[in-house]
């Protein structure tokens, strides 16, 4: 059964992003006047607004990671001052800055323990880079190797050991993982070299990771030119094994579209 989530009072549209480990708390954002949208939470299909950084409805937040437990959330809201970053809220709101203290950031999901935030920060050289938040400290990824210097982190697990997401090479977006015994690494290229053959797949991005940091989910173009979800299972005991030994990897291909 599909139930529609209630729209914040006096709006008329919504998005949710989250879900709570028992599914009784959604987060997104929702409208609560023209071009305006305050932070939603849904719990037991209940609407609250969730506000703004600010407290003024006239500007903009939304939450778009939930923790296991649905007590601490993360996204992005504008803050007094008028800059627009990433935060985590366990009760109040944390601005989470930027890398190098300029511009934009935006928080896309946050730990199944609720001490992470991922997500993408502008930074000095005018372009984005992925970062990892926690203990107050921001810290850039990286990038892939080859093109342009671009990455953005789209999801981390349940203890924020793990960080997935999207970068720049010289054949455009490719999907990263990142541990902190491995940095970040091509999500092709760790596959491959567990033995999987993926000749003619390029991955995109990786938009998902279980809690245990050992089922990754994406979307790629498969070798005949589609647009295609995969999901690579990774049967180690521990995320501390995934480098060291990834055997038996499996991808299964998901839905098909065209480009």
């Amino acid at each position: 059964v599909m139930t529609q989530l209630p729209f914040l009072p006096g709006g008329d549209a919504s998005n949710a992003y989250a879900v709570s480990y028992d599914g009784s708390t959604i987060v997104g954002d929702g409208s609560v006047g023209a071009n305006f949208f305050n932070a939603a939470r849904w719990i037991n299909g209940v609407a609250q607004d969730a506000g703004t950084a600010t407290g003024d409805d006239n500007d903009l937040a939304g939450m778009s990671g939930i923790s296991g437990d649905g007590l601490v959330t993360s996204g992005s809201s504008e803050f007094p001052g008028g800059d627009y970053h990433a935060f985590r809220n366990d009760g109040g709101w944390t601005d989470l800055g930027t890398i190098d203290n300029v511009f934009v950031s935006n928080g896309n999901d946050i730990s199944g323990n609720g001490n992470v935030v991922v997500g993408v920060s502008d930074i000095l050289n005018g372009v984005v880079e992925a970062f990892r938040w926690e203990n107050g400290v921001m810290t850039g990824l990286g990038d892939l190797p080859g093109g342009a210097f671009d990455s953005e982190a789209l999801a981390t697990n349940g203890d924020g050991g793990v960080v997935v997401g999207r970068g720049a090479t010289a054949l455009g977006d490719e999907a990263f993982l990142w541990t902190a015994n491995g940095g970040m690494q091509n999500m092709k290229d760790v596959l491959e070299g567990a033995g999987l053959d993926l000749t003619g797949w390029t991955l995109t991005d990786a938009t998902a990771v279980s809690a245990d940091g050992l089922v990754i989910a994406g979307n790629g173009i498969n070798p005949d030119g589609f647009n295609e979800g995969w999901v690579a299972r990774i049967p180690e005991p521990t995320t501390a094994s995934l480098l060291a030994a990834m055997l038996g990897v499996a991808i299964i291909r998901r839905r098909r579209a065209q480009p």
